[in-house]
């Protein structure tokens, strides 16, 4: 089980491997660092940036909010009998997920005595729970924000491959 957000897909093609490529091609664009901020962002894009070699590609959608969620996706183009397979990897980027369990773990440890009154005695005053909870909130925040643009990304590229999902 992946305590972080991680997904895993397999999509089955009736392209062929250079046509998956182009289709990927097609609707990404070099990635842009002065992009980052939503003010910036028009009309006059491609749906992803990133970069593709051979057939393996690397990811992120472009979109015109703030998401620290939104998904890496890296992907590879393999040839079958009757198209092509595309076996993609979505997760977090590794520092947004390192920031929460920080930010998490230093609830924890700033409540310790708070943890040990509560299992000891059953009892919790409001500012207690604050901290007790503060970082389940944060954990479902990274998953939640995940999965949110993972269900996005997942339906584009299967529309994007004329694919089914086969994992």
């Amino acid at each position: 089980m992946n305590f972080l957000p991680t997904e895993n897909v397999t999509y089955k093609s009736h392209l062929n491997v250079d046509q998956v490529i182009n289709r990927i091609s097609q609707n990404t664009e070099p990635k842009d660092n002065s992009r980052r901020s939503w003010m910036s962002i028009g009309n006059n894009h491609k749906v992803y940036e990133g970069t593709i070699t051979d057939r393996s590609f690397s990811l992120r959608r472009i979109i015109s909010y703030q998401n620290s969620f939104l998904p890496q996706i890296s992907g590879k183009v393999q040839k079958d009998n009757n198209g092509s397979v595309i076996v993609i990897n979505m997760k977090v980027i590794t520092l947004v997920s390192a920031g929460v369990i920080i930010i998490c773990l230093f609830f924890i440890l700033f409540s310790w005595s708070d943890w040990i009154l509560f299992f000891t005695t059953g009892t919790l005053d409001m500012d207690s729970a604050i901290f007790l909870f503060a970082p389940l909130f944060g954990y479902a925040m990274l998953w939640g924000g995940f999965k949110y643009e993972s269900l996005k990304s997942k339906a584009h590229l299967k529309q994007l491959f004329d694919a089914n999902i086969v994992q």
